[in-house]
């Protein structure tokens, strides 16, 4: 599977000098927050990371600017809510969730776009693909299907 950096869900601070995002690096999510303010290119900080979670997706800023509201995705498939400080990075858990696709059910994620008159190269479509079965965690569950 191809290694790539790529940005996801962002949030600007209700101030609007600071935004944070989630940066995916080497399939870990990492929150990051960028100031808005002066010229030029903006230096940017790792809020919080750890090789335990997938995704962090940024969701909203507290009114004073102190916390970040996030959507966390875990390498063991368990999913939580929870604040992350913008002064230390440390998080604080509101909700933790285990996920496990009921035994009854097989998953069908759409791999391919059926949309439009381009041709997908195999690669990308293999990576989808695997990072279904990652999701899922048993590949006798996955079966690929169309968007």
């Amino acid at each position: 599977m191809a290694v790539i950096d790529l940005t996801g869900t962002y949030s600007f601070s209700r101030d609007g000098r600071r935004l944070a995002y989630e940066w995916r690096k080497s399939n870990r999510g990492e929150l990051r927050v960028v100031s808005l303010e002066g010229s030029g290119v903006p230096g940017n900080r790792v809020l919080f990371a750890s090789p335990e979670i997938r995704v962090i997706e940024a969701h909203g800023w507290s009114p004073d600017g102190k916390w970040i509201a996030v959507a966390i995705r875990r390498l063991d498939r368990g999913a939580q809510l929870g604040l992350v400080s913008t002064d230390d990075g440390r998080l604080r858990v509101l909700k933790s969730i285990d996920w496990q696709l009921p035994a009854h059910m097989l998953f069908v994620p759409g791999v391919i776009d059926s949309t439009t008159n381009v041709v997908e190269h195999p690669e990308v479509v293999a990576d989808r693909i695997a990072a279904a079965v990652e999701a899922i965690g048993d590949r006798t569950r996955v079966i690929a299907g169309v968007d």
